[in-house]
């Protein structure tokens, strides 16, 4: 279907009726596009980065940076995870990826020695909050840890050559705090 040619006139008419853009139309137009777009760049780049993407480790981490300056290597508690990433210091076994094992048998032996005399878990009967987690169980480790006396903490210091034991802000050791957080705590075997 054809639409029927509007006369000159009518253009005219509908045109002054509706007024025509002009050069401060469009002016307008374009600046309030710009201005937008400088809002949209501006909320952009000045909102903070959530939390939850910054890597907390020992360069921006006061507690990590305080772990990170002692000396020795760190014993771990639960499934305290990557600890030796975010501090640079050597850990006795990483309570979070105990499946590694799967990729060096040959360390399963001293795993598994390590799992009887420090955390308490027999490796080939685990506890049941163990099982298929890959991970040593905060809560059974916590319980093992906080019956432990100063001298088997000395004995474990001794036959482990551990020098300090890094667990959750809740737990309470018969150790000396070096350092604490309000996600950890750091105790010294002395």
């Amino acid at each position: 279907m054809c639409r029927p040619r509007t006369s000159q006139s009518e253009a005219a008419a509908w045109s002054a009726e509706l007024g025509t853009p002009t050069l401060t139309h469009a002016a307008r137009a374009l600046a309030l596009a710009g201005l937008a777009a400088a809002i949209i760049v501006a909320l952009t780049f000045s909102r903070a980065t959530p939390s939850s993407f910054i890597f907390h480790d020992r360069t921006n981490d006061v507690f990590l940076s305080q772990v990170a300056a002692g000396h020795g290597l760190l014993l771990t508690a639960g499934d305290l995870h990557l600890i030796q990433l975010r501090t640079r210091r050597p850990v006795l076994l990483d309570g979070g990826g105990l499946d590694g094992v799967l990729y060096s048998l040959e360390a399963g032996p001293e795993m598994r020695r390590i799992l009887r005399e420090v955390y308490g878990i027999d490796m080939l009967n685990p506890p049941e909050e163990a099982r298929g987690a890959g991970r040593i169980p905060p809560m059974a480790n916590r319980r093992v840890w906080e019956g432990y006396s100063a001298e088997k903490w000395r004995e474990i210091a001794r036959d482990f050559h551990v020098t300090q034991v890094l667990t959750y802000p809740d737990w309470t050791l018969n150790l000396p705090v070096a350092a604490h957080s309000r996600r950890m705590l750091l105790y010294d075997i002395r």
